[in-house]
């Protein structure tokens, strides 16, 4: 199955794919959520999960990140980090999931998601980069403007 679907994305640019896998991710967690909160609304309150718990959780996060980070990586060859874009897209499904059941430990593994996603989009994307290029663009112009 996961051939036929490959082949089907295959022609897509590695970021439509990245995108759509993110979405189709997001939208299963959120969807979850809602299902969770709509069959019993303000049923949840704010508490924690046991250590064992959160340490199986995050097992299955990293075991199922590093299966569908092969099938990406070798599915879509293009694909430049196909293990860290899977890990993220599976902590955050993990997080909206902790979320939904209004767990303490989401917002840590939320955090840290994130900050192992920050050099992706860096690599991916510099907009920081870009932001520096072009304040220094804009410094050197208006030192020559001031200058004349």
């Amino acid at each position: 199955m996961v051939p036929a679907i490959t082949a089907l994305l295959l022609p897509m640019p590695i970021s439509s794919m990245d995108r759509i896998f993110k979405m189709l991710s997001n939208a299963i967690a959120q969807k979850c959520s809602f299902l969770w909160e709509y069959k019993r609304p303000n049923s949840y309150q704010v508490s924690t999960i046991s250590p064992l718990t959160l340490v199986v959780g995050l097992l299955i996060c990293i075991t199922s990140s590093l299966v569908l980070g092969f099938i990406y990586a070798t599915y879509t060859p293009s694909c430049s980090l196909p293990y860290i874009d899977v890990l993220h897209a599976v902590l955050s499904t993990h997080t909206y999931i902790l979320l939904a059941q209004k767990k303490l430990e989401a917002w840590p593994i939320w955090i840290i998601a994130n900050i192992i996603y920050l050099p992706v989009c860096w690599h991916k994307a510099p907009y920081l980069y870009g932001y520096f290029r072009w304040k220094k663009l804009y410094l050197a112009k208006k030192s020559n403007s001031t200058t004349k």
